[in-house]
């Protein structure tokens, strides 16, 4: 599930919209890392019935919004 959550968007999308394109990576590759590294190392509030923190979603959420800031500031 991995592999096609993260190529499936590269296939589905025109080449001339390379945001579309990354958005596997974008949300697998690098909101997950960053919710998985800052959860476990600073998170306190766990979510209902989970493992996962408040702390980690955030940080997750956060990280992809200022890639995709950076991609349209660089003209991606």
């Amino acid at each position: 599930f991995l592999i096609i959550g993260l190529s499936y968007p590269v296939w589905i999308a025109d080449d001339s919209k390379r945001l579309a394109q990354l958005s596997g990576i974008i949300s697998v590759g690098i909101g997950d890392s960053a919710a998985s590294i800052v959860g476990s190392k600073v998170g306190i509030y766990k979510w209902p019935g989970t493992k996962r923190t408040l702390e980690g979603s955030l940080a997750g959420l956060i990280t992809q919004f200022l890639f995709i800031t950076c991609l349209r500031y660089f003209g991606k």
